[in-house]
C-alpha cells in the first residue's frame, strides 16, 4: 500500500509538470489535454453528454494519433444525460482534479476517484476486462483487485445494495445523488469511507456500518431526507463536518447512547 501511494503521488507529480504544457481541445464532443511529448490524452473537466458513450482508446489531432490513457476525477461532473458509459483497457490512470481548478470552491481529496459525481441518469458504467487499473461488477466501478469503490451509477434502479467484502476502502461520493437506493450496507471488511459517500441520496432510509470504521467524514448523509434511523458503531472516535446537514433522523444510536 505504501508503495501504490508513492506511486501515485510520483504520477501527480509528474502529470502537474506536464499539466503546464498540455493543449486543451475538444474532439468528437469530449474535452481532452494532450500531451505532444508522449503522444498521450487525458479527458478534461466540463463534458457534457446525452445517451451512451464509449470512451475512445485513441484520438487525432492535426494529423498525430494520441492514445487516451487517463480520465480526470471531475470528467463527467453533474452531467446528466449521459446514461451508460464504457472504459478501454488504454485508460491507466484517474486523475486527481482540483474543484478550484473548475472554478468551484474547496478542492478534493486523494480519495476523489469519482469521475461520474452528479450523473443521476447513469446507470451502467463498463470497462475493458483488459484495463490494467479498474473493472466493473455488475454495471459499478472498482479498482481491479476489487479493494476499492470508485463509482456507483447515480441512474442505477435498484434499491438496495452490499458492497462486496473484498473492498477495503470506498471512494468520495461514490453514492451521490443517486435517488432509487434505499438500503446500503457496508460491510466489515470496509475499514476506510471518504467524504459525501452518499451525499443528496434522497430515498436512502437504511445505512448498514462496517464496524470497523473510525471516522465519518464530511457530508455522508447530507441531504439525505429520508434516512430517519442510523446505527453508529463503537469502532467510530470522530464524525467530519456538515455529516447529517439536511437530514430528519427520528433516532441516531451511539452504540449504548441514544441522540
Amino acid at each position: 500500500m505504501i508503495e501504490r501511494k508513492r506511486l501515485v503521488a510520483f504520477w501527480m507529480c509528474m502529470f502537474s509538470l506536464a499539466y503546464v504544457n498540455a493543449q486543451n481541445v475538444t474532439i468528437d464532443g469530449l474535452n481532452y489535454h494532450l500531451f505532444a511529448d508522449t503522444h498521450e490524452a487525458v479527458i478534461n473537466v466540463g463534458n457534457t453528454w446525452s445517451g451512451e458513450l464509449d470512451i475512445p482508446s485513441e484520438i487525432s489531432y492535426n494529423e498525430q494519433n494520441f492514445a487516451v490513457t487517463g480520465i480526470t476525477s471531475l470528467a463527467f461532473y453533474q452531467c446528466s444525460k449521459l446514461t451508460k458509459v464504457r472504459i478501454p483497457k488504454t485508460i491507466v490512470q484517474i486523475i486527481n482534479y482540483s474543484y478550484s481548478d473548475y472554478g468551484m470552491s474547496g478542492a478534493v481529496s486523494p480519495d476523489y476517484k469519482n469521475p461520474f459525481d452528479g450523473c443521476t441518469a447513469l446507470e451502467s458504467i463498463e470497462v475493458d476486462e483488459d484495463n490494467p487499473i479498474m473493472k466493473s461488477v455488475e454495471g459499478v466501478l472498482f479498482s481491479k483487485d476489487g479493494t476499492e469503490l470508485y463509482s456507483y451509477p447515480g441512474g442505477m434502479q435498484e434499491e438496495e445494495y452490499t458492497i462486496p467484502e473484498t473492498v477495503t476502502w470506498v471512494g468520495a461520493d461514490v453514492f451521490s445523488s443517486n435517488s432509487y437506493l434505499s438500503t446500503l450496507t457496508i460491510p466489515n471488511s470496509v475499514t476506510y469511507i471518504s467524504s459525501g459517500i452518499c451525499r443528496n441520496c434522497v430515498h436512502l432510509k437504511m445505512v448498514k456500518l462496517s464496524e470497523n470504521i473510525t471516522h465519518i467524514p464530511a457530508y455522508s448523509f447530507d441531504k439525505c431526507e429520508s434516512l430517519r434511523f442510523l446505527d453508529i458503531p463503537e469502532s467510530v472516535q470522530g464524525f467530519g463536518e456538515s455529516v447529517f446537514r439536511w437530514t430528519h433522523f427520528e433516532k441516531i444510536v451511539i452504540r449504548g447512547r441514544h441522540c
